[in-house]
């Protein structure tokens, strides 16, 4: 088709092309965990507790938070609060590593293929309590020490397995609130901690996202509060 001969400003054309409502920050933060468990955990059952979409989520028909995942009759098993986090936050990391398919007679690639594709999710755990102390030698979430008992230990297995997770990364911006959720994960670093008198006794994690097969899917993202509903009007 050719070229109209005539044109307009940009608001004429296209109006407000984009939403400052949009904008959105993690202000207030927190990690839901528990250990992943193949059919038992399978988070598109209807035990879970689906939306709309077809998809587990851990807000209620309102948009406010379930109150039902810290629960130890929850489907699947309960979830644990890992704690306070570090103002850092929470650290999303897609990987993609492509390769490019170059001929003789040029010196850019002729195609790009995707040769690596992974998802990270980071964060750093600043209390110490049974929960962390688990995450931190990759032991399972059940059977956990008591807080504050007397004589409590927890020892480290001479030959460490991967333990597989489920995690909830939450995110809150005043009544906007959204959800990164990993249907399965396991761990790919710990960090060091450090123990001084500038440094609290952190635990820096690093989980990479598997595929669930009852998910299909290694990370997806729900978004909730009357914030977000208002902007469909």
């Amino acid at each position: 088709m050719p070229l109209p001969s005539t044109g307009v400003e940009w608001a004429a054309a296209y109006g407000d092309s984009w939403n400052p409502l949009g904008i959105r920050k993690g202000l207030i933060t927190n990690v839901l965990i528990r250990d992943y468990g193949g059919s038992t955990t399978n988070l598109k059952a209807t035990a879970a507790g689906l939306n709309t979409a077809g998809w587990f989520s851990p807000y209620a028909t309102d948009g406010l938070y379930r109150s039902d995942l810290l629960g130890s009759g929850f489907a699947g098993g309960q979830w644990y609060d890992v704690g306070a986090l570090s103002d850092t936050g929470i650290k999303l990391t897609p990987d993609v590593s492509v390769e490019g398919v170059k001929v003789a007679q040029a010196r850019r690639a002729q195609r790009w293929d995707i040769t690596d594709e992974n998802d990270e999710i980071e964060f750093v755990c600043r209390e110490s309590n049974p929960i962390v102390d688990a995450l931190r030698f990759d032991l399972p979430l059940a059977n956990l020490g008591t807080e504050g008992a007397a004589g409590y230990t927890v020892s480290k297995p001479s030959e460490s397995d991967l333990i597989e997770r489920q995690i909830i990364a939450l995110a809150e911006d005043g009544d906007q609130r959204f959800a990164y959720i990993f249907p399965r994960v396991a761990r790919k670093k710990v960090g060091a901690t450090q123990l001084n008198r500038k440094d609290p006794d952190d635990l820096d994690l690093t989980y990479g996202a598997l595929v669930c097969p009852y998910v299909d899917a290694p990370v997806y993202i729900v978004r909730e509060g009357d914030g977000w509903r208002d902007l469909g009007s």
